[in-house]
């Protein structure tokens, strides 16, 4: 069952989604579907770490550089996305807390975005979201964008964005439009922890790839209702690929369109009991959420559910006939079968899904492949009772006002009427 949950906390669109524009310089609001670009990745870092103790004195903040470190990174490029990676640090640890110690480490820098081994983040994870996930199979990040600001670095001038990191740690960051971290600032006991570039180079370009031909694959959301006895429309669901890395990684992005009036129509889900935009999975392609399924003969995969095959039949789409082949997963608690999942598949594509629950209680949905159809997830949903038009010949009447002024015009002619009545 791959269906996600609408949550139905009118307030909590406010809270994620936000009131911003859907692109601040470069950064988009949600990623969408065929954003392969070049990048470069750091093979050497320097950065300078400062260690602050705060204390108050009457009514004033006395702050005290307690101990000041530099830690170097020289990185070699393996296959794929892997790196080696030496790091040198002088920083002696400070209650029992050390942001990295020296040593060589392997890693990629695609499945471990910001790690305090490597602090480098592609670029294309980037995102002006007021709250979003980056999802690996080695980590996770949530991040939150503040703004975007210019620094200065070896007497140049750089663009970079400044996010707080929601998840798993608390700290501020900020990166440059490149990838690379620029600054750090995170708090650990009494200790205030700042870690500052200095230096870097750059790899030559690499290239990531478009997954597929198309921006999305959109899926229309159908559940049964019991009183027409019909699968009714209940949204869509849509899956984007924003790029391929060397190695075989991909990543994607699942929307459950959500059209809330004024904002963006990609909508929020739910990562690690947070509510945030959007969560970006990246891996390959057994790891991450897709719409691919993996098929072996009688026997196919998809999102990690195995299903064997039934059979083969002709399903028909808005723009004609297909041929499938049909695929089962049954789910039993105990001896009592609790649901039934069947998915159709074209060329590793999964065109349909039909999924039916038993028990406990009855519950079916399908979701059905619309050919060539994709939303722009950062596309606005029309605010329908806000007008910014003045140049009309007239002034239009805020609906909301409208009915707010004629129910107190109407509770006062009421009044008036009993006045009258009483005194004849």
């Amino acid at each position: 069952m791959s269906r996600h949950t609408l949550i139905p906390v009118t307030i909590l669109i406010v809270m994620v989604v936000g009131l911003v524009s859907p692109v601040v310089g470069s950064l988009v609001f949600y990623p969408t579907g065929n954003q392969a670009l070049p990048y470069q990745v750091p093979l050497s870092l320097e950065y300078s770490l400062k260690v602050y103790n705060q204390s108050t004195s009457g009514n004033h903040t006395v702050t005290k550089l307690v101990e000041e470190a530099l830690i170097m990174y020289q990185a070699q490029l393996l296959k794929g996305t892997l790196i080696q990676v030496h790091v040198n640090s002088n920083f002696t640890p400070l209650e029992n807390f050390t942001p990295v110690r020296s040593g060589a480490y392997n890693l990629s820098y695609v499945l471990s975005p910001l790690s305090p081994l490597y602090p480098y983040i592609y670029p294309g994870f980037l995102s002006n979201s007021t709250s979003y996930a980056i999802s690996t199979p080695n980590s996770y990040l949530i991040l939150s964008y503040v703004n975007a600001t210019n620094v200065t670095l070896m007497g140049n001038y750089y663009r970079a964005f400044i996010y707080r990191e929601l998840s798993p740690s608390l700290m501020s960051l900020t990166v440059l439009e490149d990838g690379v971290l620029y600054q750090e600032n995170q708090t650990h006991g009494s200790l205030n922890y700042v870690l500052t570039l200095r230096n870097f180079s750059l790899s030559q370009d690499i290239q990531t790839l478009n997954v597929t031909q198309t921006q999305g694959y959109l899926y229309s959301n159908l559940t049964y209702s019991s009183f027409s006895r019909t699968f009714q429309p209940s949204g869509y669901l849509e899956y984007v690929y924003p790029a391929e890395f060397p190695g075989g990684l991909l990543a994607s992005a699942v929307y459950q369109v959500e059209p809330f009036q004024a904002f963006p129509l990609g909508g929020f889900t739910s990562f690690h009991n947070m509510f945030v935009n959007f969560v970006l999975n990246v891996g390959n392609m057994t790891q991450i959420p897709s719409n691919f399924v993996i098929v072996n003969g009688s026997s196919a995969t998809w999102n990690g559910v195995a299903y064997t095959l039934v059979g083969n039949t002709l399903l028909n789409l808005s723009n004609g006939t297909v041929q499938v082949s049909v695929y089962k997963h049954v789910e039993t608690i105990g001896n009592i079968t609790a649901s039934t999942t069947y998915i159709y598949v074209a060329n590793g594509l999964l065109v349909e899904e039909e999924y039916n629950q038993s028990y406990p209680g009855g519950y079916a949905f399908k979701l059905v492949l619309i050919p060539n159809g994709y939303i722009d997830p950062n596309q606005h949903f029309p605010d329908v009772t806000g007008y910014s038009n003045d140049t009309l010949p007239y002034k239009p009447v805020h609906p909301t006002s409208a009915f707010v002024y004629t129910v107190v015009a109407t509770l006062i002619i009421v009044a008036i009427l009993v006045i009258l009545h009483r005194r004849l």
